[in-house]
């Protein structure tokens, strides 16, 4: 006889109440100290995720609605948001309007509209039109602001229905929600994600982060089963019946709670057991009224979450009965009451539900959910880009192609209005499919395929750039009218040209800009034909073409004269770059400010930032580093307001950390670049400028492994030449810090080839300086090994002279073509001459110190430091004495050992022992008191304020810092420039000030 798990009967011997779902929380005891462990940190300021995967049924809502409980009586706050299945176009950021009415109800209307920034107002229903992914740094401001509050357990349900545009918030939260007070719980399907199911990355990047807790679920074991069963009041189950529950479960809790209820007796959980999850819903609803059998029915046509008042406009019952049979359906625990709404206790219930309806029958109530939404009554509240995209779904499913097409353009446009991109994607190509097939298709549209195609191709640009996007826009050409405008026809090159530069197809964009400046030759102004040539002469700007100042500022009058002031912005700023570029550094700085301001008052958001991008650019150009990483912060703040950081964050912080290495402030550069990449982890758009614009400091500190690792992948991601010829050299660098001389000649070779395609100097010089470095070394390895290697040291020479050849060619041009040098590339020139000196082995120390000072004016301590490296090994060679080259050696080891530049500090360090130098730092310039760094002076200039304050004249600090006279006063007139006043004494005081404070 076996026995049973508990009495059958009270002491009245009446039946014990049989429950649909346990009173009690069985068997989940650690996920869920778990899940508060997590909600704990988060209170402390440590933002954590919670992943929870499971099978359907297997009891993930169930704990996330523990967790809650628990976190509330904690005096946490805590909010639920669920993603909606919806046929082929899931709904947009449905959990995040979720989770967004329960805070609304939460704070209450008014405490939330102060809280709330507007791209979240504007998906419940506002009025609001917001640029592209503006909803997410203002959704993490957000929830630092309630975590201000109090901690907040934020759960997102059902993660494997999300839409795209929700996997990238998600993604954008698990690289930003640090250090904020708030838990974010994501639960999941693990037996709907096959191979290909786009949650998956997501998943792997989110679990590659350690502060990532991920929970599976499984079935129930035997005591938590019978535990269960307890708490559904199912008393008189022997434990053979327990068996038989748990072998047709697995221990699914949903699927024993359905059989339990399915069972009128315990009896019939012995033998008579539905075979599926399915038979056993169908069973308990069969036993329902009509009524509430077909409303039920209704439900689950409309989905998890149920409006009764829609419920009722799209059923044949009157309100009242439509109210009763709901009665009737919670009272069976079929639905349950869910705030100010009911749903389904379980998705699975509604799956078998809607699964079980005939044909004809689900077509009719899509038909009638479909007029009840139109209507709009029925469904107040809900926002518009979720009532279309229900319409759209509503209409689809009951096979009416028109109004199936209407709804989908409705819903494309309303998705762009509130970023969702991915969701508005899949409406635009829904419509799409469908234009052969309506009747009067441009008419019930309100524009051609053309435009439509456009359209869609604007939404999959704004998702995720890729060859879809070109795709789409070939077929709006090719739809054109033969009788069409040439500006239309003009402005679609133009689009096709910009998404073949996005894709890296320089030469197939270069041949769309031309095509459409040759369609607009002749034509009046236009606002159309001030942007092709815009977009030409941008590609020329990057491409380095000498006619891109003219066609900008053939492109600066067209605007002007049809009053389009962002077009004449946007062209401006470009001006700004290339006359940076040309040699014209202040100038080119000037109007690119000027073209800024311009923008960011008449100009689309993306235009201001790149407007960041070229000041940047220009500021660099100028050696002006100090106002490269104002202005880049700014930049930043901006395009994270904008929602522009995954498009323009990268290459604004690699600027930054150009300008921070540049000026020895390598620890900066190493933070900013650090920061970034955190929060643009994985995409795929800022890891050019983040990886490339790093190999130089990467380089200088020695971290070869890094730099060849980001070479590679860098020249297997990019064939332009413009991107290519930087990475090129850096690669030639790598080579030649190993002494793998081949290799080095090689990849300079390619490289100066690259950035000669343009009348760039920025790359170029220091490219042809790098090369013949090489040169040079590798002659001095060779020198006096015997003749055996005469031939390689004549193919040294050869090389090098060709080069030295190049340095005087791009002189000749600057001389023909540009006004000047620009700073930097000018003290790499001479560098090169340096080097092709050492080829021949007649450089001189004086010269190498001169490049030395010319590196000091530019606040640039590290080419500085190599320059003097090199001048103590020229004195040594040329018998200057010790002494001297001991002074040149010590200046150069103080800044490489300050900086971290492990290489170049070895390589002093390996040449005072070889030549047995002396160096006496107690002699040398006083070390500049710490504090001095809140100045934003280059160590150099550090030093000559130190010997300022010691009332040093210029004469007098030329001689301690073994620079000229000429470069002192010029360090000194710097000095009065970055501290605002205009005398030695005014400096020297603020100096001593700041010095004394790190006493």
């Amino acid at each position: 006889m076996s026995r049973l798990i508990g009495p059958a009967a009270d002491a009245h011997n009446r039946p014990m109440v049989r429950r649909v779902t346990s009173a009690e929380f069985v068997g989940r005891a650690a996920e869920l100290a778990a899940i508060h462990s997590a909600l704990e940190a988060a209170a402390d300021g440590d933002g954590r995720f919670v992943l929870v995967a499971g099978d359907a049924g297997i009891g993930k809502t169930r704990l996330v609605q523990a967790a809650c409980a628990q976190a509330t009586l904690d005096r946490f706050g805590a909010v639920v948001g669920g993603c909606v299945q919806l046929g082929a176009v899931p709904l947009a950021f449905a959990p995040v309007v979720e989770m967004a009415r329960g805070l609304r109800d939460e704070l209450g209307s008014d405490r939330f509209a102060e809280l709330a920034p507007p791209a979240l107002t504007a998906l419940l229903g506002g009025e609001e039109t917001v640029g592209a992914g503006q909803l997410f740094a203002p959704l993490v401001d957000f929830l630092a602001r309630l975590g201000r509050l109090r901690p907040w357990l934020v759960v997102f349900e059902d993660l494997h229905w999300a839409d795209a545009s929700t996997r990238d918030l998600i993604a954008f939260l698990g690289r930003n929600l640090r250090r904020v007070a708030v838990t974010v719980v994501l639960t999941y399907r693990s037996d709907e994600l096959h191979r290909r199911h786009p949650l998956r990355p997501l998943l792997a990047d989110l679990e590659r982060d350690s502060e990532t807790e991920r929970i599976t679920l499984s079935g129930l074991n035997r005591s938590d089963l019978v535990e269960l069963l307890i708490g559904l009041g199912c008393h008189d189950v022997d434990l053979a019946g327990v068996a038989a529950l748990l072998a047709r479960t697995g221990g699914n809790p949903l699927y024993v709670e359905e059989l339990v209820a399915a069972a009128p007796t315990a009896a019939a959980l012995h033998g008579g057991l539905p075979s599926t999850l399915s038979e056993a819903v169908l069973a308990r609803v069969g036993r329902l009224s009509a009524p509430a059998q077909a409303v039920l029915r209704r439900a689950a046509v409309l989905g998890t979450e149920l409006d009764d008042r829609l419920l009722a406009a799209c059923s044949d019952l009157p309100a009242e009965q439509t109210t009763e049979a709901l009665r009737e359906a919670l009272g069976a625990q079929l639905l349950v009451l869910d705030g100010r709404t009911c749903r389904f206790r379980h998705a699975l219930l509604a799956e078998a539900l809607y699964e079980d309806l005939l044909p004809g029958e689900r077509q009719r109530i899509h038909v009638a959910a479909a007029q009840a939404l139109e209507a709009g009554e029925h469904a107040p509240g809900l926002p518009d880009h979720m009532r279309w995209a229900l319409l759209a779904h509503h209409w689809n499913a009951a096979h009416d192609v028109p109004r199936t097409f209407v709804a989908s353009l409705r819903a494309g446009s309303e998705g762009l209005r509130v970023n969702a991109h991915a969701a508005a994607c899949g409406h635009l190509e829904r419509a799409l499919e469908l234009w052969d097939r309506v009747p009067n298709a441009a008419a019930r549209a309100g524009m051609d395929r053309a435009a439509l195609l456009l359209q869609a191709a604007d939404a999959v640009h704004l998702t995720n750039p890729s060859q879809r996007q070109l795709t789409l826009v070939n077929a709006a050409y090719a739809a054109l009218d033969d009788a069409v405008e040439p500006e239309r026809r003009a402005a679609v090159l133009e689009r096709i040209a910009h998404m073949h530069w996005e894709l890296d197809r320089e030469s197939e964009a270069a041949a769309a800009h031309e095509q459409a400046v040759r369609l607009m030759a002749g034509r009046p102004p236009s606002v159309e034909r001030a942007a092709v040539l815009a977009a030409l002469a941008q590609s020329l700007m990057i491409r380095e073409h000498p006619d891109a100042e003219a066609t900008l500022l053939d492109a600066i009058d067209c605007a002007t004269a049809t009053g389009a002031a962002g077009a004449a912005a946007e062209a401006r700023s470009d001006l700004g770059w290339v006359q940076a570029e040309d040699g014209r550094a202040d100038e080119g700085v000037a109007t690119a400010r000027q073209a800024l301001d311009s923008l960011l008052t008449h100009a689309r958001p993306y235009a201001a930032g790149r407007g960041h991008v070229n000041v940047l650019a220009t500021l660099l150009r100028a050696g002006r580093f100090d106002e490269v990483e104002a202005v880049g912060a700014e930049g930043l703040e901006y395009c994270g307001r904008a929602g522009l950081l995954d498009r323009l964050g990268g290459a604004i912080t690699s600027f930054r950390v150009l300008a921070h290495t540049n000026a020895g402030r390598w620890r900066e550069a190493e933070r900013v670049d650090t920061e970034m990449r955190v929060r643009l982890a994985g995409v795929a758009r800022a890891s050019y400028y983040l990886s490339s614009r790093r190999l130089r400091l990467q380089l200088w500190t020695g971290d070869h492994d890094a730099v060849a690792s980001g070479v590679d992948r860098l020249l297997q991601s990019v064939s332009a030449p413009h991107l290519r010829g930087p990475v090129l050299l850096r690669a030639g660098e790598l080579a030649h810090a190993r002494r793998r001389w081949d290799g080095a000649r090689s990849a300079f070779e390619a490289g100066v080839r690259a950035c000669t395609a343009g009348n760039g100097q920025f790359h170029l010089a220091p490219g042809l300086a790098s090369a013949l470095a090489v040169e040079a070394d590798r002659v001095t390895a060779l020198y006096g090994s015997g003749p055996h290697v005469d031939a390689e040291l004549a193919q040294a020479h050869g090389v090098a002279d060709r080069l030295a050849g190049q340095v005087a060619g791009l002189r000749a041009r600057v001389g023909e073509s540009l006004t000047a040098l620009l700073p930097e590339p000018a003290a790499w020139l001479a560098v090169a001459d340096a080097e092709y000196a050492r080829v021949r082995r007649a450089d001189r120390a004086d010269e190498w110190a001169a490049v030395g000072e010319t590196w000091d004016t530019l606040g640039m301590p590290y080419p500085a430091a190599v320059a003097r490296w090199r001048a103590a090994e020229a004195t040594l060679r040329d018998g200057g004495g010790r002494s001297t080259a001991a002074r040149y050696a010590g200046a150069a080891l103080d800044v490489a050992d300050t900086l971290g530049a492990a290489p170049l500090a070895a390589e002093v360090r390996l040449l005072v022992q070889r030549g047995r130098l002396d160096l006496d730092r107690a002699a040398a310039v006083p070390e500049p008191p710490s504090t001095f760094a809140t100045l934003r002076v280059t160590r150099r200039e550090a030093e000559v304020l130190t010997l300022l304050v010691a009332g040093r004249t210029n004469r007098q600090i030329a001689e301690a810092l073994y620079i000229s006279e000429k470069t002192a006063s010029v360090h000194v007139t710097n000095l009065l420039r970055k501290l605002g006043v205009t005398s030695r004494i005014e400096a020297a005081a603020i100096a001593q000030r700041i010095g004394s404070d790190g006493d």
